[in-house]
């Protein structure tokens, strides 16, 4: 999951880049990686179905699928609005433009 936000956070800062407005970029980076992230999610999470009747690895089980579910929301909404209001906040989100070496990398 961290790679998803790092890969959301570096399409933002593409977008910006060309001239798009933040907030417009922020949305279409949600818009573009919203299924691979929602996908990856459920693939493990579904995976992780088969061993939740299984006493010894039920506990495991409900910790992936708990994990999996936060940190897919974290992704998708948290660090969007964090990202979002740092940019805000530093006053900078119209004047500030990544360079390239800045970009994050995975």
């Amino acid at each position: 999951m961290v790679r998803n936000a790092i890969v959301l956070l570096k399409f933002v800062g593409e977008k910006t880049n060309e001239g798009a407005d933040l907030k417009a970029a922020i949305w279409e980076a949600d818009a573009v990686r919203f299924r691979p992230i929602l996908l990856t999610s459920v693939t493990t999470r579904l995976r992780t179905l088969s061993i939740l009747g299984d006493p010894v690895w039920s506990g495991l089980a409900w910790t992936l699928l708990c994990g999996m579910l936060t940190s897919s929301a974290l992704t998708l909404f948290a660090i969007p609005l964090m990202y979002y209001g740092d940019r805000v906040s530093l006053g900078s989100h119209s004047k500030f433009k990544m360079q390239n070496s800045e970009l994050p990398t995975s």
